[in-house]
């Protein structure tokens, strides 16, 4: 894939080769989540084309990890066979000092981490977001900048929920510039290794952007 997210393959591939067609009907009937594949049922439907709107819906609906969850309990072997169905992280938080030959582009960053006690996250619809950044840059002569987006991991890297780009001065100051540009209402929040927090709720039709001023350093 390339990118943070689920691997849709894998998750199709386990289900049609996991499970048959009654069995992937039962789940879709159970979970309450999926009822509306049930509902839009028909008889005609494969075990392949069943797996397939299982794995559309889910993946659209944010609702997964109860896919996953399902299969895991109800065919351990098959689930352990088909992993991973989450491709790995990739880790950029490094010091700002340290990265002068790291100018990636777009890096998902481990735990939100922007670096230099900087943590930034939110919840979409009760979906934690991930981030994706560009390395530091110096920025003037004694401060530095790193920009990036907050996204939907189960949408992978490229669906942005806001933007962001965040600057810190060697003096242990710092500011934030959130542009929103999703709905409905939804949290964003920075915490500094200084214990300075700060949440807010956006909405790019009410709240869509906002300037936070921060201490980063003692």
């Amino acid at each position: 894939m390339g990118e943070t997210g689920y691997n849709l393959k894998n998750i199709r591939i386990l289900l049609t080769e996991g499970f048959t067609r009654d069995e992937l009907v039962t789940l879709c009937f159970d979970e309450p989540t999926l009822r509306p594949i049930y509902e839009g049922y028909s008889e005609e439907s494969g075990t392949g084309e069943l797996a397939r709107r299982i794995v559309d819906y889910a993946h659209k609906k944010l609702v997964m990890e109860v896919v996953l969850d399902w299969t895991k309990e109800h065919n351990p072997l098959k689930f352990k066979e088909m992993q991973p169905y989450v491709e790995p992280e990739v880790s950029g938080a490094s010091h700002v000092r340290g990265e002068a030959d790291n100018r990636e582009v777009g890096l998902v960053l481990r735990g939100n981490d922007l670096g230099n006690g900087l943590t930034l996250g939110g919840m979409y619809q009760g979906i934690r977001l991930r981030i994706a950044a560009t390395a530091w840059a110096e920025y003037g002569t004694s401060g530095w900048v790193r920009s990036g987006w907050l996204f939907i991991p189960q949408w992978t890297v490229s669906h942005a929920v806001a933007f962001f780009k965040v600057h810190i001065s060697e003096d242990g100051t710092g500011y934030i510039h959130i542009v929103d540009v999703s709905d409905p209402m939804h949290t964003i929040w920075l915490t500094t290794r200084t214990g300075w927090k700060k949440e807010d709720k956006f909405d790019y039709n009410c709240h869509s952007a906002d300037l936070w001023r921060f201490s980063w350093r003692e």
